[in-house]
């Protein structure tokens, strides 16, 4: 079943956007506002001190580019620059692109999201114990709180030309993909769950996941130089991934789940997906997502902490984050040799799009830093949240040794990870390293750190005598007196 026809008659327009393409006769630095040259400058600093082969920043408010740089190399071996027509490979930003695509599904009445999974695309997530009372479904797959683990390393490593269709992917270690804790419980990383929303996508459609998002998603944002897949453009154009050193070769990774991290894309052609999310869903051809379709991409509704009214966090392939008390959402991705990040800010009303190709995660947070700065520099001092003085034997209850219950990789830890204590009349949490941070009450149940301003976590009975405590900083539960479950 092909999509236009459906989408058109949704109400979904599917017009190529006439300003795709506005950047590609900019020279290195081409900045029309004010600080961000210097930026781009500042960035490059970054990166020759870092041994970084070459970068690329795109930054676009509503309506236009306000700068786009490249700068170093492309290729070390060839001496090719970084410019407009180098393409890099981003990595998990992907994720973004396929929840965009799943929610375009469900506009188009084609994918229910909070529907059980079933059919052909159940059997590729075993042992769902819960299943009775927690179905899992599309939601969670992409909030990652669908109770799985992430990709075992037979699948991390799995050696392949390209070729593998989803389903041949997901039975390559499907044992890796068994529900570990109830669906909608907490949140926790996982690249395996694109891969599965990618096959429910194709189930939905009847039709290539590739050529389902080219449909759904590139060609009505007029994205044409962004790609699923390793074509003849992405061959001839592409930027070298580089390890840590900023000099060993990294070979093009092939890996099993496009839906993941399998995205390629010429850093301009983002302009238009960038300024879709500060237009709150719009494009300057129409509507590409419902205000209910922003709201689900944003804000976490499929864990504990969310459905107590939490809105941090993991939403549909986007993540709310804080930085100098300042709301920005977005995702990074790392496509091993390349480190990509793009995040917008309503408050200040723009967006950027940051790739390297080198794996170097700190030298990309150096240079998210410095843009980020840049963003939120005119704006007025945040403001924080009055403190709730909490009564003392809530807060006492509180306290105690908390487990983590989630893991990502490997087996579950045992010994508690995490404490928390009353020191000063407030509730702090003290990880295993000893370090100790402050716990202000925003509500009775939602806390926030003393640098920002919103509320980040949640502290919630479980039901059973005990309290979960979720957020940013992981998920906990501390037993009840009576569990002896450790």
């Amino acid at each position: 079943m092909r999509l236009s026809g459906l989408l058109f008659l949704a109400g979904v327009l599917a017009t190529s956007a006439p300003w795709a393409r506005a950047s590609d006769d900019a020279s290195d630095a081409a900045c029309v506002v004010e600080g961000w040259a210097e930026v781009v400058a500042d960035i490059d600093k970054i990166r020759r001190r870092a041994k970084v082969a070459g970068f690329a920043l795109l930054v676009v408010d509503s309506e236009r580019i306000v700068c786009v740089g490249y700068r170093g190399l492309a290729d070390r071996n060839s001496g090719r620059p970084v410019d407009d027509q180098t393409w890099f490979r981003i990595g998990s930003v992907s994720k973004t692109f396929t929840a965009l695509g799943a929610l375009r599904l469900a506009q188009a009445g084609l994918l229910n999201l909070g529907e059980p999974l079933s059919g052909d695309v159940l059997k590729y997530v075993p042992d769902n114990r819960w299943a009775n009372t927690n179905g899992l479904n599309v939601g969670q797959l992409l909030q990652h709180s669908a109770g799985l683990m992430d990709m075992s390393g037979a699948e991390f490593n799995y050696v392949n030309d390209g070729g593998l269709n989803l389903q041949q992917a997901l039975a390559i270690s499907p044992q890796s993909r068994r529900v570990q804790w109830p669906p909608g419980l907490h949140t926790s990383y996982s690249n395996s769950g694109a891969g599965v929303v990618g096959l429910a996508m194709e189930a939905a459609a009847d039709e290539r996941f590739e050529s389902l998002m080219r449909e759904a998603v590139f060609d009505p944002l007029g994205m044409a130089e962004a790609t699923f897949e390793r074509s003849i453009e992405v061959v001839e154009n592409l930027a070298t991934g580089y390890n840590t050193d900023g000099v060993s070769v990294i070979p093009y990774w092939h890996i099993i789940y496009r839906p993941a991290a399998g995205l390629n894309v010429r850093p301009a052609a983002m302009a238009p997906y960038l300024q879709m999310f500060l237009r709150g869903g719009a494009t300057q051809a129409g509507r590409f997502l419902s205000e209910s379709s922003m709201r689900a991409l944003e804000d976490p509704s499929e864990t504990l902490a969310a459905k107590s009214g939490l809105r941090f966090g993991r939403g549909m392939g986007n993540y709310h984050y804080q930085f100098r008390g300042r709301s920005f959402h977005g995702h990074g991705g790392d496509a091993d040799g390349y480190l990509a990040h793009y995040a917008y800010s309503k408050d200040r009303e723009l967006a950027y799009f940051l790739v390297i190709n080198a794996f170097q995660p700190p030298t990309l947070r150096k240079m998210r830093d410095r843009v980020q700065q840049q963003m939120i520099a005119p704006l007025p001092k945040p403001s924080y949240p009055a403190e709730l003085e909490l009564p003392p034997k809530l807060m006492e209850a509180m306290t105690g040794a908390y487990i983590e219950v989630t893991r990502r990789f490997g087996r579950a830890r045992t010994k508690a990870g995490l404490r928390v204590v009353v020191e000063d009349g407030r509730l702090h949490t003290i990880d295993a390293d000893g370090d100790q941070n402050a716990m202000i009450a925003v509500t009775a149940k939602h806390f926030r750190r003393p640098w920002q301003s919103v509320a980040t976590m949640a502290m919630l009975p479980d039901g059973d005598g005990g309290w979960v405590l979720q957020g940013e900083i992981g998920n906990y539960r501390k037993p009840s007196s009576g569990d002896d479950s450790e």
